[in-house]
């Protein structure tokens, strides 16, 4: 129903919630895990998501190591929150939890704005009949016209994998 880019801002909003819940608290426990709860369904769903886009986004060849990305930022990531933690941890005024949650917001508003700026995932066009918009979706992200014999065999193998998911769709765990 929806693209994988929409879905992806959607989530992005959710947490940037949570991280305003978290970050608005006057040091009351329940709004702190409120919060916790509400960033943790955004990140859940981002978790999700991004892997997804990547894989569907990405030439063949390349996939894995794309899709590797998503960990390795993950953990990158990790350990900012824990410099920037340590960093915070002789403090003892607010500022000193305030900070690092109120850093997530910066990192949700940059991936938010990049991801307003990225195609969608011309896989979400073929699955609607759209192939005029999966074509050129296809080629800005590979760089090409759109004309190009490499988006037309790209496509094309686009379309035979949607195809024969359709055909697939009826099967369970018990059919193998």
């Amino acid at each position: 129903r929806f693209g994988i880019k929409a879905s992806y801002l959607f989530s992005l909003f959710i947490y940037m919630v949570g991280v305003a819940i978290e970050t608005s608290g006057q040091e009351q426990w329940g709004q702190e895990v409120a919060g916790r709860f509400v960033t943790g369904y955004g990140v859940g769903a981002l978790s999700l998501l991004a892997p997804l886009y990547q894989a569907e986004c990405s030439p063949k060849h390349l996939r894995g190591l794309i899709t590797g990305t998503y960990q390795l930022m993950a953990t990158f990531g990790i350990f900012f929150a824990n410099v920037v933690n340590y960093s915070m941890h002789s403090r003892g005024d607010a500022l000193s939890w305030r900070l690092p949650l109120a850093l997530q917001f910066i990192w949700a508003a940059g991936v938010f704005v990049g991801t307003v700026l990225c195609p969608e995932s011309p896989r979400y066009y073929v699955e609607r009949g759209d192939l005029d918009n999966a074509r050129v979706n296809l080629a800005k992200l590979r760089g090409y016209e759109p004309e190009e014999p490499e988006v037309t065999a790209e496509l094309d193998a686009i379309v035979a994998g949607v195809e024969e998911a359709k055909t697939s769709k009826d099967a369970n765990y018990l059919d193998c």
